[in-house]
């Protein structure tokens, strides 16, 4: 039983490492728990919707995972996955709706229907059936939508002297690799490897400290004795400080 528990947890951390982060895609967040079941992952349905939305053509996120800073800074860009049970006496029906940042559904399934008298099969053989014929490419996106932008000057100086990237000390967070570039002795530029765009600053503050700027997202930031860049700042959602960390690459 040990073994088999052991097992269990080893192959549902493997479901929650990072992704990579692209973003031509959009991407969602899916909860560990449902509403209308009592437990985490119960029948295993909310790693399943994981994998279901990522072979839809989806970026996607378990909501206990630490998402990439683009999303963190941008939270207009990810959508939020809700599944819930259509009340039925022999058969178990199932639909889920993607919602965006204003609670706006953006996308409803078709109801998933399942005849089987087991649960766990019943469940799972409705949560398919709702995600039948569905793709990213059926989602209607609302105004208030937006997937992360690169703006005109991000994106000339992507195409400019590559030379800048010659000095770059290499990080890595979520799953990305970033590249910092000292202009000064106090302005650090950060690069998304990937594409070369600018995306975030330090700015020399005080005794060491300085402030991160990212988009909407403002903090304060130090490097540790290993070289590390940790990046502080308060999440007004739910009025608690968060820590980004950048490890860096030797």
């Amino acid at each position: 039983m040990r073994k088999l528990f052991l097992l269990f947890i080893f192959t549902l951390s493997l479901g929650l490492q990072a992704q990579d982060f692209d973003e031509n895609k959009m991407s969602v967040t899916v909860p560990m728990k449902f509403d209308f079941l009592k437990e985490k992952n119960q029948y295993n349905l909310n790693i399943l919707a994981r994998v279901l939305l990522k072979e839809a053509g989806f970026n996607v996120y378990m909501d206990v995972e630490e998402k990439p800073l683009e999303i963190q800074s941008n939270p207009c860009s990810n959508l939020r996955f809700e599944l819930e049970e259509v009340d039925s006496f022999l058969r178990k029906r199932l639909f889920f709706s993607l919602r965006d940042c204003s609670d706006n559904s953006v996308y409803t399934s078709e109801v998933g229907v399942s005849n089987s008298k087991k649960f766990k099969e019943a469940y799972v053989e409705a949560l398919r059936g709702s995600f039948q014929g569905f793709s990213s490419k059926d989602v209607t996106l609302s105004n208030n939508f937006r997937l992360v932008q690169v703006d005109e000057n991000q994106a000339k100086e992507s195409t400019g002297d590559q030379d800048k990237f010659l000095d770059k000390i290499i990080f890595k967070f979520a799953g990305q690799t970033y590249w910092m570039i000292q202009k000064s002795e106090d302005h650090f530029v950060i690069y998304l490897a990937s594409s070369q765009n600018k995306f975030a600053e330090l700015e020399a503050a005080d005794k060491g400290s300085y402030i991160y700027k990212s988009g909407d997202l403002l903090g304060a930031a130090y490097f540790t004795s290993k070289g590390d860049l940790k990046v502080e700042y308060r999440d007004q959602d739910i009025d608690e400080v968060q820590t980004l960390n950048f490890n860096r690459v030797q």
